[in-house]
């Protein structure tokens, strides 16, 4: 229909009795799905309060209470029916596929609202229908996670393995306005950046040449993009898979560079 299923029981078929589950948030992070399908599930998922228990996210289902003692493997533990960072993760990353900025920011806002009101720590997991913590304090995996979304799926920085460096944002149209970036020391070397509606600009230092694959806010179209190393403009950077790829070249002192259209 308009959402995935849950599971499929071997005695009992097709198992969808829990309201929507983390399994639509699974099927669109991993591109599961015909375009209709997951326009479908997108539709139903994306502004779902039930997945939030007590405002926590993420829930396993926004229908908890309705799981049947047969479904658990401990009678009466429940344990696992709750808000988790790492259903949390999936959502963050479902988002970021169906390039949600402004949702993932909300997300990321809630949990470290957490985080500040119990002085900067968090419980393993937050029980329904409140958000009841429970689990050990101190616990890594809603801060560890935090770390990966702010990374992974809203600045989108991700390190490739032929050495070239990814800059994908999914980030509210706010972020564009007002402009972002980041500082990234990895091996060698150091990227500080700064993105805008503008373009790119920063500065790199490193023994060895790095490649930048950068996405902007509106993407990449026809009109040619002007490259700047420290005041010299090299060849124009070619567009790849929507990106415009910068070459860096090896500095031992930290170069400017600018990435921006061309100006009439």
């Amino acid at each position: 229909g308009d959402h995935f299923g849950e599971y499929i029981h071997p005695e009992r078929g097709l198992i969808d009795a829990h309201g929507l589950t983390d399994t639509n948030w699974a099927a669109l992070a991993a591109d599961v799905g015909d375009p209709d399908q997951q326009a479908s599930a997108w539709e139903r998922v994306r502004d779902e309060a039930g997945f939030y228990y007590g405002g926590v996210p993420t829930g396993i289902a926004t229908r908890p209470d309705s799981y049947e003692e047969w479904e658990f493997t401990h009678s009466g533990h429940r344990h696992d029916l709750a808000a988790m960072g790492r259903v949390w993760y999936v959502e963050c990353w479902a988002r970021a596929r169906m390039a949600d900025g402004k949702g993932i920011a909300a997300s990321l806002q809630r949990v470290a609202r957490i985080g500040e009101d119990n002085g900067y720590y968090w419980r393993e997991r937050y029980h329904p229908p409140d958000g009841t913590p429970a689990g050990p304090n101190t616990y890594c995996e809603y801060p560890a996670n935090l770390i990966r979304i702010v990374h992974r799926f809203l600045l989108g920085t991700q390190l490739e393995l032929d050495g070239s460096l990814i800059l994908k944002p999914n980030v509210p149209s706010s972020f564009w306005a007002a402009g972002f970036g980041q500082s990234i020391v990895w091996r060698d070397r150091k990227l500080d950046y700064r993105m805008a509606r503008s373009g790119i600009e920063g500065q790199y230092a490193g023994k060895s040449a790095q490649r930048l694959r950068v996405r902007l806010e509106r993407g990449i179209d026809s009109k040619p993009y002007v490259l700047a190393i420290e005041g010299r403009q090299p060849a124009p950077p070619r567009v790849e898979g929507g990106c415009l790829v910068l070459d860096l070249p090896p500095s031992t002192e930290s170069a400017a560079f600018s990435c921006a259209p061309l100006r009439p």
